[in-house]
């Protein structure tokens, strides 16, 4: 049986490479710390350079067009040869203030490079402030005058509702009483006649009357109410009525009626000066209402002998 040799393995030799990484790091670290502090004081160096030779931009530059000049009269334009470089203009160097500027105008308009307003551009400039002022003023007015119109519109249609609305209320009470009076009276074919109206002349402006009440169905009952007279004629051209207390001496308002088959009426009227009288109303009206009145109207005829 053949033998086999063991053979020892060598284990291969490792460098160490972390002392010389962590060198280069700290070299690293170094260099750019140094290109750091000299960047800044590269740029320290041209700001102090900077602020001690200052550069205004012009008002070209800044986009702030023709302020200050006069575009109805521009200045002409210096010659080619005497264009100065703006980097090379300094604020000792600028020309003096105008008289008409104020210093605060002066310091701003030598910052920006451009030349201070003029005493007619502030003149201007208070002339339309003025004018403005005015037209506020009269647009202030305007508004207080509209603002007066509507309030007193808007008073007129509410008083013009209220009116409607009481036309409405008083509408509804007369057709109300239309429709009662309709109903206790039944027409001219109620139970109850009226007839044999005539008028005398009793002296001036005072008339007679005559009239009959009686039943169209006698039944021997007893009928008791009260008769009301009313007066339609003309007065200084307009169309007036008149009850029967406003026509007597005693103010009476109606005569009473008690009878059985009918009763005849007989008064006096007192009549208005200037009046023109043109119907009679006669209205009976029954205590019981169950029974039903009558109504007649009479044309305003004067006759000498009564019936």
């Amino acid at each position: 049986m053949r033998q086999v040799k063991a053979r020892r393995i060598r284990k291969p030799h490792i460098i160490d490479s972390r002392p010389l990484g962590q060198l280069s790091l700290a070299l690293l670290l170094v260099a750019l710390a140094l290109g750091g502090w000299g960047y800044l004081t590269l740029e320290i160096s041209r700001a102090k350079q900077s602020l001690s030779h200052p550069v205004w931009p012009t008002l070209k530059q800044l986009g702030l067009g023709q302020l200050g000049h006069d575009q109805s009269d521009p200045e002409p334009s210096a010659p080619a040869a005497s264009v100065v470089n703006p980097s090379a203009t300094s604020v000792s160097d600028t020309e003096p203030p105008e008289a008409d500027a104020p210093d605060e105008v002066w310091s701003v308009a030598t910052l920006l490079g451009v030349n201070p307003p003029k005493a007619a551009d502030f003149e201007q400039l208070e002339q339309r402030r003025a004018e403005l002022k005015d037209e506020i003023a009269v647009l202030e007015e305007r508004l207080q005058r509209l603002t007066t119109d509507r309030q007193t519109e808007t008073k007129g249609v509410q008083h013009a509702q209220d009116q409607i609305r009481q036309l409405q209320t008083e509408n509804a009470t007369l057709r109300s009483q239309i429709a009662f009076l309709n109903q206790l009276f039944g027409g001219d074919d109620g139970p109850i006649e009226i007839s044999d109206l005539a008028l005398a002349r009793e002296g001036n402006e005072r008339m007679r009357y005559w009239f009959k009440v009686s039943r169209t169905d006698p039944n021997g009952e007893m009928f008791r109410g009260i008769v009301k007279i009313q007066l339609r004629g003309q007065m200084q051209g307009e169309e007036r009525y008149f009850d029967l207390s406003e026509l007597t001496d005693n103010a009476l308002e109606g005569h009473r009626l008690g009878f059985r088959y009918f009763q005849e009426i007989d008064g006096t009227l007192s009549l208005p000066p200037g009046l023109e009288p043109e119907e009679l109303l006669v209205v009976v009206i029954p205590d019981d209402q169950a029974i039903g009145g009558a109504r007649r109207q009479f044309e305003w005829r004067i006759d000498q002998d009564p019936e």
